[in-house]
């Protein structure tokens, strides 16, 4: 735990947005849409709107992308679980193998892995250090 989880703004900012986000998905998109790859990007590009209006706002940093990805990491884990893709077995030597473009397209069944790596709410001047010399 960093600073930043000490911060009241910070963690109000956070928390608005993870429910925001788990709101959205629960009401327009969980059941409502087949798990592939196109949905998945779809569902992304709204959280990724949704985000935008709060760089605009000045809530986010827009020197950070504050934007949602699929996770090629969970999906890596997943496929080396489950053991096979495509009706064959699968081995985590083939997994790493597997270029980016298969990774992201890959059926995960039911869930959709996705997170937002570069995420950073702002915060508000408090305090103040300075020096003047002669």
């Amino acid at each position: 735990m960093n600073r930043s989880f000490s911060k009241i703004r910070k963690m109000e900012i956070m928390d608005i947005h993870q429910k925001d986000i788990r709101n959205t998905f629960k009401e327009y998109y969980r059941g409502k849409y087949q798990n592939i790859y196109a949905n998945k990007l779809l569902f992304m590009g709204a959280v990724n709107a949704y985000l935008s209006d709060y760089i605009k706002a000045g809530q986010l940093n827009p020197a950070n992308e504050n934007k949602m990805k699929i996770d090629i990491d969970a999906h890596k884990k997943f496929l080396i679980e489950k053991g096979v893709y495509k009706g064959k077995q699968i081995t985590e030597e083939d997994v790493n193998k597997m270029s980016e473009y298969e990774l992201l397209r890959i059926d995960t069944d039911d869930i959709v892995f996705a997170y937002v790596p570069d995420y950073k709410p702002t915060d508000v001047m408090e305090d103040f250090k300075g020096e003047a010399y002669l």
